[in-house]
């Protein structure tokens, strides 16, 4: 279940779907009918929608214009609420968010208490908490309600909070009481001031929310216990300067001041995402890991030799990406440690991009591999089903980009000029699937693209032959939803593999 889900009832739930659709159109005028037919629902229920979207927008601010025009119309050329903006307005308007974050502000606070403060019944909080606590109840944590608070793991309640809070302010400032603020902003200087490995951290928004959720269940008396497998990480580790934050840690108890460092060194580098392969923080990490020569190491290698070795595609070399290899290592440390399927969730602001390909043979051979593995990895075992998700999502990019099968040939038909011909071949070539030519008669092609409508009627009755219209926006978006779904249905529903096989 995505996010919003999570979080958003159904009425919420469905104003955000149809505010993505109208956020993430080209800005222009369309009619009530064209969001009716993207939506699949009537003209009447789509006309009610825009309306009571129109009034919450030009709340949420005050200089938005009316999106409603005369005569039925929507014009989004002054839209200025973003789709994130929205989001986070109807989150924390519903029951999850408010309760979560009223638990964080309040700790010593009663379910009676909150009712009072959201002005719901009980029945209607424990009805809207019904997916949240499914949540927390594969992260064996569960919601206490006579004092309100999560039990179970510390780890596992902090990270599960830092989930739900950064995806909720997804590019939206949080707001935490100054003195909170000022605390974040102290730790954070030092961590960076002492660490030159840390410098380039992308996600600062993430980083303090890390860092607020620490110091709010750290001073409402919640601490970590330690764990000896954060030895794997720390000892001889160079990138461990968790030294210079002992100012911080001091004022806590002897008999956790330890493990909340230790903690909080792990949760600097994880979720970490390497994007570039001269990160100082990446290569420091590969060369950490390739001299201890640990179990994190060999688990990686001994995955990757597996997925090469079983590819269609003998060039296929996981190894030599040096990014590759920096994520999946951070990623299986982190499950290493938790020893608990727990979930990431996942936010769909984002539309789907290229590789949403389902089950391929790569998820095929990743669960043959997880599902029959050597004594040695026993301790991976409980964690083997997140690690699936995450590994296939991960590889799967580079997979098909290199596997012959998952290549299309495409015969590029255009009446224009050289120049136009070039843009449009390099755009169509983006799309890593897609390997993309002049079109030449008789010459053989797995689809054809073009913009001549006489060579379309000739060849459209085949199933594999595209038009579009050049100039036209909508056309090419049109082309690109076309050219996904017939790559779904004719090469990546065909390419399934019996893991018996392996």
């Amino acid at each position: 279940m995505d996010f919003e889900r999570i979080m958003l009832d159904n009425t919420s739930y469905s104003y955000y779907q149809f505010y993505k659709l109208v956020e993430t159109s080209r800005p222009d005028r369309y009619t009530i009918h064209y969001f009716a037919q993207r939506a699949d629902q009537t003209y009447q229920k789509t006309y009610n929608t825009l309306q009571e979207i129109n009034m919450m927008i030009q709340k949420i601010d005050p200089q938005q214009e009316s999106i409603l025009v005369p005569y039925g119309g929507v014009d989004t050329h002054h839209l200025r609420v973003s789709l994130d903006r929205f989001r986070y307005e109807l989150i924390r308007r519903n029951i999850p968010y408010q309760l979560l974050f009223f638990m964080l502000k309040h700790p010593q606070s009663s379910l009676t208490e909150f009712c009072d403060y959201s002005g719901k019944s009980r029945s209607t909080i424990f009805r809207r908490m019904n997916h949240l606590n499914s949540v927390l109840s594969r992260c064996n944590l569960r919601l206490q309600y006579k004092h309100l608070q999560i039990v179970g793991d510390e780890r596992y309640i902090r990270l599960l909070l830092c989930q739900i809070f950064s995806l909720s302010t997804h590019n939206i400032d949080w707001p935490v009481s100054p003195q909170i603020e000022k605390q974040v902003q102290a730790v954070r200087k030092v961590v960076l001031d002492n660490s030159e490995d840390f410098e380039k951290i992308e996600d600062a928004h993430y980083f303090n929310i890390v860092l607020t959720i620490e110091f709010l269940r750290i001073q409402s008396g919640h601490f970590v216990k330690d764990d000896p497998r954060y030895d794997l990480l720390i000892e001889s580790n160079p990138s461990y300067k968790m030294n210079e934050l002992e100012e911080f840690v001091s004022v806590l108890p002897e008999d956790v001041q330890q493990a909340e460092m230790h903690f909080g060194f792990f949760l600097m580098n994880f979720p970490i995402t390497y994007r570039n392969q001269n990160d100082t923080h990446l290569q420091k990490i590969l060369a950490y890991y390739k001299s201890s020569q640990n179990i994190i190491w060999h688990f990686v290698m001994d995955m990757f030799h597996y997925v090469e070795r079983k590819a269609d595609n003998k060039e296929l070399n996981l190894h030599s990406d040096p990014v590759l290899v920096g994520n999946a290592l951070i990623m299986t440390v982190g499950y290493y440690f938790l020893q608990i399927d727990l979930p990431l969730l996942s936010s769909n602001v984002a539309v789907g991009g290229i590789f949403e390909f389902g089950k391929t043979s790569l998820y095929e051979r990743l669960k043959f591999y997880l599902d029959h593995l050597p004594a040695k990895y026993a301790d991976f075992v409980p964690v083997r089903g997140a690690l699936l998700e995450q590994y296939y999502n991960l590889l799967l990019p580079t997979y098909t980009i290199k596997a012959p099968q998952y290549r299309q040939t495409v015969g590029l038909m255009m009446q224009t000029n050289v120049s136009s011909f070039q843009a449009y071949s390099f755009l169509f070539n983006a799309m890593p699937e897609l390997e993309v030519e002049p079109y030449t008669l008789g010459q053989q092609y797995d689809m054809l693209i073009t913009t001549s409508a006489v060579f379309y009627r000739k060849n459209a009755a085949q199933g594999n032959c595209f038009f579009f219209q050049v100039g036209d926006d909508q056309s090419l978006i049109q082309l690109a939803l076309d050219v996904k779904n017939y790559y779904q249905k004719h090469v990546v529903d065909t390419l399934r593999i019996d893991s018996k096989k392996d």
